[in-house]
């Protein structure tokens, strides 16, 4: 359910067809994919820690991370992607630093 509603959102926001598939909207947008991110948002909740600045960086870290292997695992979809894309944390980081 998250995962069609965070696809709906995509789509709107690329202006892309509707058969692109999630993992492509993702990695083009530069969103993460709805489960890490609210595995970091559990990650800032549970840590706690005193210099949140810190612990955010941390979350964004593991995040991409885990967004990079779960790509490279992934062999049916968003192939196009994966070939023009092929390292998702430079991608966001310089999409970041553009806008």
């Amino acid at each position: 359910m998250m995962e069609r509603t965070q696809r709906n959102m995509l789509l709107r926001v690329e202006s892309s067809y509707r058969t692109v598939s999630l993992a492509a909207l993702q990695v083009i947008t530069g969103v993460a994919p709805i489960e890490l991110q609210v595995s970091a948002r559990k990650y800032l909740y549970d840590d706690r820690q005193e210099d949140r600045k810190l612990a955010r960086i941390q979350a964004r870290a593991i995040t991409l991370s885990e967004w990079q292997n779960k790509s490279e695992q992934e062999k049916t979809k968003a192939l196009w992607s994966k070939r023009l894309i092929r390292d998702i944390p430079e991608w966001v980081d310089v999409a970041i630093s553009t806008s």
